[in-house]
């Protein structure tokens, strides 16, 4: 279960992933240096319009604060563990498709995830 500020979804997301980080360069080993933040993609199936209006209703009382925590599985493990990250960022909620009224794969990106 997701939840954000302590508070469980009211429209829970239908998948969540785990995005790559960025590749910032390499060190003298010529190993890959990446970022040093994570980001996380929520992911909806098709939505109503109004579910939709009600998550982008849910990003403005987020996005108000600047900064929130939130409850995701751990990174690079085997099995779901929820962990709270704190200080986290929400971009504005986006869609792709518009299709008989409703809103289609929306998504929602947290970013400045540390571990």
């Amino acid at each position: 279960m997701y939840e954000i500020n302590g508070t469980a979804l009211r429209l829970p997301p239908m998948r969540g992933r785990w995005v790559p980080r960025n590749v910032v360069g390499t060190d003298g080993n010529n190993k890959k240096v990446y970022d040093p933040t994570y980001s996380y993609q929520l992911e909806w199936g098709p939505m109503s319009m109004h579910q939709y209006q009600q998550l982008c209703e849910e990003w403005e009382k987020i996005s108000v604060t600047g900064t929130a925590s939130i409850i995701l599985p751990q990174v690079c493990q085997g099995v779901w563990t929820g962990t709270t990250y704190t200080n986290v960022v929400f971009d504005e909620p986006e869609t792709g498709y518009y299709w008989e009224q409703h809103a289609l794969r929306p998504k929602l990106l947290v970013r400045n995830i540390r571990r």
